[in-house]
């Protein structure tokens, strides 16, 4: 009579972050002598008390259901931390019980730790060089790593959701584009749990493949430098090294 039921997920995050704020229920119901039956479909907290009801013997046809729940209850709130009960049954038009299911299903509102021991090896980029940075998680999750610009664009995805364990060395999280334009970015590392929650950090980098300029005029009575540089030769009768 009531066959078929899937939990999408037994852990989920409701904060409205759009990554796992939801769990979807399907199930079936089908009576081979009534096209009638009476449903029941409920959320409980751990007392047993009633959180949120999607039906209470509520009449319905032989169908497949799909129920998405959003962590809320019946009075639009969202629950708190913790597990929760669904329970499902049903029974036909002449009271015969049909399978009745119980399922725990979590709801996590915690974020995961951010992450810890951030190393950024180099700040400034040339073109040669690879952004490299190592890091250690707080807790095990999957991890996203993205570039983008000062303006937030962005520029390029070097993991996704890869998935990485606290009890692995530190993550060495390594990328190259010798294509890119010299400016200002950033690196965005977002860690998911289970659950869906999120914690994010941003490293910033600079890459900068112009070299220094060294400008003078015809009599170079007027030096002007940009960079760091060493100047070993005779101007002007005067000697300079190691000039910066």
């Amino acid at each position: 009579m009531l066959s078929g039921l899937v939990v999408a997920s037994d852990v989920f995050s409701p904060n409205e972050d759009r990554n796992k704020d939801y769990i979807n229920i399907s199930f079936t119901i089908k009576d081979n002598y009534c096209e009638r039956s009476y449903l029941s479909l409920g959320i409980y907290d751990q007392a047993y008390n009633p959180v949120k009801t999607f039906y209470k013997d509520s009449v319905i046809t032989n169908a497949l259901f799909n129920i998405k729940w959003d962590g809320k209850d019946d009075f639009g709130n969202v629950v708190g931390h913790g597990v929760y009960n669904l329970k499902v049954s049903a029974k036909d038009y002449v009271g015969n019980i049909g399978n009745t299911f119980n399922v725990n299903i979590s709801v996590d509102l915690i974020k995961p730790l951010s992450l810890k021991n951030v190393t950024l090896k180099k700040e400034y980029l040339t073109t040669i060089d690879s952004l490299t940075i190592n890091f250690d998680l707080e807790e095990e999750g999957d991890i996203k790593a993205e570039i983008f610009d000062e303006s937030d664009r962005w520029i390029s995805t070097i993991w996704e959701d890869k998935h990485c364990s606290i009890e692995s060395e530190s993550q060495v999280l390594q990328w190259k584009d010798e294509s890119l334009q010299d400016g200002n970015y950033y690196c965005k590392i977002t860690v998911f749990d289970e659950a869906g929650n999120l914690n994010n950090e941003k490293i910033n980098f600079i890459k900068d493949s112009v070299s220094p300029v060294i400008e003078m005029d015809n009599d170079y009575s007027d030096l002007e430098v940009k960079g760091i540089f060493t100047i070993s030769e005779n101007i002007n009768n005067n000697k300079f090294s190691d000039y910066k």
